[in-house]
């Protein structure tokens, strides 16, 4: 399992995101596409999907939806 669970603490991550993939993570819930994420953050498409790959590893989940879910409770 990628997330480690306290007594009544917040989930967390077992690897902690870097500050970009913080700034990717933050843009998901405002529905953005990968293009107006990466020209919010003057990064490359491909660099937005390379954090949002590695988001979802480190968060353990599938989607964009789950990562925001998760992303509120991981701290």
């Amino acid at each position: 399992d990628h997330l480690q669970k306290g007594g009544g603490q917040a989930v967390r991550p077992v690897e902690v995101l870097t500050d970009r993939e913080r700034a990717v993570l933050q843009y998901l819930p405002t529905l953005m596409s990968n293009a107006e994420i990466a020209s919010g953050l003057h990064l490359s498409i491909n660099t937005v999907k390379s954090h949002l790959k590695a988001v979802y590893r480190k968060l353990g989940v599938e989607s964009r939806r789950d990562a925001v879910l998760r992303g509120l409770t991981a701290r």
